[in-house]
C-alpha cells in the first residue's frame, strides 16, 4: 500500500503524462482515501500539499470530473487531523474556495 500511495503522489508531483497521469492518480487517490489507514500514508507522502495547486488548476467544464475527485480527496482527508494541519499550511481549503467560485 505504501508503494502505491508513493507512486500516486509521485504522479501528482511529476506526472509521466499530464493529460492521463494526473486524472488517473487523482481517481486512484479518491478511492484509496476511503480506507482510513491510507490517510496517514498520503499525509506523510506530501499528498495533501499536492491537492491545493490541483484544485486551483482544474477549473472549467472540461475538468469537472477531476475537480470532483480532487474535492473528494480533500473531504476524505478532513477525517484525519494531521491532514487538516497540512491543509491549512498548503492552502488546499483556499484552493477549494477559489476553484468553486469559477463554476
Amino acid at each position: 500500500m505504501v508503494a502505491l500511495v508513493q507512486w500516486v503522489c509521485g504522479q501528482l508531483r511529476s506526472p509521466a503524462h499530464v493529460e492521463r497521469s494526473v486524472p488517473s492518480a487523482v481517481s486512484a487517490l479518491s478511492v484509496l482515501l476511503t480506507v482510513r489507514d491510507v490517510r496517514p500514508l498520503v499525509t506523510r507522502s506530501g499528498g495533501v500539499e499536492l491537492l491545493a495547486p490541483l484544485l486551483r488548476s482544474c477549473t472549467g467544464p472540461h475538468n469537472m470530473q477531476l475537480h470532483y475527485e480532487a474535492t473528494l480527496c480533500v473531504w476524505l482527508l478532513t477525517f484525519h487531523p494531521p491532514a487538516l494541519a497540512a491543509m491549512a499550511q498548503s492552502g488546499a481549503v483556499s484552493g477549494l474556495v477559489e476553484a468553486g467560485g469559477s463554476y
